[in-house]
């Protein structure tokens, strides 16, 4: 039996859909599990070399969520970079430009400020904001068509 080529197209289409929801199901799996086993080596070892302290571990599984809805947001945005066509791609490219440039000129200025702010991590401000400069630019350019 011969399947046209738009048959062909759809399903391996939908074989690439699934797989990228494999993987997806996968990272969120594994990742907290990895997580936990590196942050577990981290407080041994600490706790081997100053048996008096021991590291916080609490403040890392922020950073574990971070990088988890990070790496979701990278695997939407290729798909969605891979289904784009020209000018869609260079609405992208211009999101992510201006996500740099926020990054770029606001965490050194929350890395100056840390000190007179008293504020406890600085980095994860900046990038949060570049992060929300990205998703708003990307809502508007929706929403502006």
């Amino acid at each position: 039996m011969h399947d046209n080529w738009g048959t062909t197209r759809e399903r391996s289409r939908k074989r690439r859909r699934w797989q990228w929801v494999g993987l997806a199901v996968v990272l969120v799996v594994l990742a907290p599990i990895a997580a936990s086993f590196g942050l577990g080596l981290v407080e041994g070892i600490w706790s081997v070399r100053d048996p008096g302290t021991t590291v916080s571990t609490r403040d890392h599984i922020g950073y574990v969520g971070v990088a988890m809805t990070m790496l979701v947001a990278l695997a939407v945005q290729y798909r969605l970079w891979r289904a784009a066509d020209e000018v869609e791609r260079g609405q992208i490219a211009t999101a992510l430009s201006l996500a740099a440039i926020v990054a770029l000129t606001i965490l050194p200025v929350l890395s100056l400020a840390q000190g007179p702010l008293g504020l406890r991590n600085p980095a994860m401000i900046g990038w949060g904001l570049a992060a929300a400069t990205l998703i708003a630019t990307r809502i508007v350019q929706r929403l502006r068509g």
